[in-house]
């Protein structure tokens, strides 16, 4: 039944019913099935304990959809560091397997930058960030900036977020195209994390709340997209082409190019 629920998209009903199967057999199979339905609801901590407990269960093989589960898991649980040490030890036994590459190279990419980050938990997001005293003032603009997004973006698309939204921002737009691997005309991104450099709080206010705005909308999109089922996923395509500005109170040019 609990995987009968888990394919109707009922996570939250298949995490009930395999938490009492637990409680009445040892077979590890359910171990495992609860895991993937804490996965498929995204509540990534319980996630990754359960998926984890199941792989060191003696006799449990480690398939490679295990590991890709579990260091996703870990991953989005704000463990970076040891999300990637799950991928380079099953790439040991699965040294060509193009999902784990993939995902290698993403959490190197994000250790480099996140790794020294301290978090802090608000009210509507998980901010990161590098704790420097002369980018308090722009760490707070930013954050001022992203709540009054939340606020006017959750109104107008009457969606909220059921978890706190996670947000980086870095140093510096170096480290910002190093972590978050933007090109370097991006003045912010959003890839299951809302990306900025601290130096975007230097262009002027509304240039900042219309970039935020932008990143949060893309989420927002995202999630209420999938609000019907979780089985059809929900993607975007869009390009803008920019002209060149140098103004310090703007962080790119008009557009010149839409799609």
């Amino acid at each position: 039944k609990g995987q009968a629920l888990l394919g109707l998209d009922r996570a939250g009903e298949a995490i009930t019913w395999f938490k009492e199967a637990k409680e009445l057999t040892s077979n590890p199979v359910v171990l495992r099935m609860l895991g993937q339905a804490y996965y498929k609801k995204e509540e990534w901590s319980e996630a990754a304990a359960t998926l984890s407990k199941y792989a060191g269960t003696a006799g449990v093989k480690k398939d490679v959809g295990l590991i890709q589960h579990l260091a996703n898991a870990t991953y989005h649980a704000g463990d970076i560091p040891k999300a990637l040490e799950l991928v380079r030890q099953a790439l040991v036994e699965f040294p060509s397997d193009a999902t784990l590459l993939a995902l290698e190279v993403k959490f190197r990419r994000e250790d480099r930058t996140e790794g020294t980050m301290q978090q802090s938990a608000g009210v509507y997001f998980d901010v990161k960030f590098e704790d420097l005293p002369d980018q308090q003032d722009l760490r707070a603009k930013i954050l001022k900036a992203l709540d009054e997004a939340y606020q006017q973006v959750t109104r107008d698309f009457s969606h909220y977020p059921d978890k706190n939204v996670p947000v980086v921002i870095y140093p510096s737009s170096v480290s910002f195209a190093s972590g978050a691997g933007a090109p370097n005309w991006a003045a912010a991104n959003f890839y299951g994390k809302i990306r900025i450099p601290a130096e975007a709080a230097k262009a002027s206010d509304e240039s900042l709340r219309r970039v935020v705005t932008h990143e949060f909308t893309h989420m927002i999109q995202l999630q209420s997209a999938r609000k019907i089922t979780g089985r059809i996923p929900a993607f975007y395509f869009h390009a803008i082409g920019y002209e060149n500005d140098s103004r310090v109170d703007v962080l790119h040019g008009g557009p010149n190019f839409i799609a």
